[in-house]
């Protein structure tokens, strides 16, 4: 299982999910666009985040699924997964997300697994 920190930011002015795993940047809603990732970690159809506030409020599942998402990206990705790929310069972070769950709080910029 491949560590991972996940946050958001504008790319070209659009927000992006951002994930940084083996140094390496990509942008997750790029990454969940290919039919064989989805088949390979059964992801739902309706499972694409638009957000990291959507991520995060579905934690459960997608602490279960990123993991395998990653791990399946760096072995599959090819030419393809080059237009996943961010330059951290072309990366403008976005202020930390605060989402309350429970009783613990979460600021999430870039949060490591």
């Amino acid at each position: 299982m491949a560590k991972y920190q996940l946050g958001s930011g504008l790319v070209a002015n659009k927000e992006r999910i951002i994930v940084y795993a083996q140094n390496t940047y990509f942008d997750l809603l790029t990454v969940l666009q290919d039919a064989g990732l989805r088949v390979a970690v059964s992801l739902g159809d309706s499972a694409v985040p638009t957000s990291l506030l959507g991520i995060m409020q579905k934690w459960s599942y997608w602490q279960e699924k990123l993991p395998g998402v990653v791990d399946y990206w760096f072995a599959q990705r090819g030419q393809d997964g080059k237009r996943a790929e961010l330059r951290g310069e072309e990366i403008r972070w976005l202020p930390p997300l605060r989402y309350r769950w429970g009783i613990r709080r979460a600021r999430n910029f870039r949060i490591a697994f």
